[in-house]
């Protein structure tokens, strides 16, 4: 009930992130919450961030915190503080960066929201955990199959891509050299004529 009464006397504020609920092996993605003290105003994510786009209204304090965890599969770094001082004149940002270690089927994503009250206490003021379903790539999965054989293999599996690319942009620059630039000549067929048959 204090912690009630505390959050009562904050207003009310918005927040937008990007829940983030499949990821490839080896393709990081980053996740960014926004906080507005203001909750009536619209906030908006770039569009190159993936996921799908999760708003809402919660208390505001001066200070507040964010944290992402995830699970063992998933090493997510932190762009930033996770304890911030909420701005009254621009949206307050939190990012992380995420990618997969592993490859189990699903991991765990879990997005806290604190507010810091009297003398600095957090309290758990929002908790949303996203299903994260890991792809990973037939190509992906050959080169981590290589780089467990040995670093070397890893090294030439990765290299084959460019050393074919390159194969391919040489062979077609010496058959563009090796074609003439005019067709050869040859002189037109005389038109045949039509013989005529004796009078009987």
């Amino acid at each position: 009930m204090f912690v009630d009464d505390v959050l009562d006397r904050f207003p009310e504020g918005s927040f937008i992130y990007n829940r983030i609920t499949e990821l490839r092996r080896g393709s990081p993605e980053d996740v960014v919450f926004k906080l507005n003290l203001d909750g009536s105003v619209h906030m908006e994510l770039s569009d190159l961030l993936k996921g799908e786009t999760f708003s809402g209204l919660t208390p505001v304090t001066t200070e507040m915190s964010v944290t992402l965890r995830g699970t063992s599969g998933l090493e997510v770094v932190a762009y930033g503080n996770d304890r911030k001082t909420v701005s009254p004149l621009a949206p307050t940002e939190w990012a992380w960066r995420v990618e997969p270690l592993d490859y189990a089927d699903t991991e765990l994503l879990t997005l806290s929201v604190f507010a810091h009250v009297e003398e600095g206490r957090a309290v758990t003021l929002q908790t949303f955990e996203d299903e994260v379903e890991v792809k990973v790539s037939r190509w992906r999965l050959v080169q981590d199959l290589a780089s467990a054989i040995n670093p070397y293999w890893a090294f030439t599996v990765a290299a084959l891509p460019v050393m074919w690319s390159g194969f391919v942009f040489f062979r077609d620059e010496k058959w563009k050299k090796a074609k003439p630039d005019h067709e050869p000549y040859s002189p037109p067929s005389s038109p045949k004529k039509d013989k005529k048959k004796p009078r009987r």
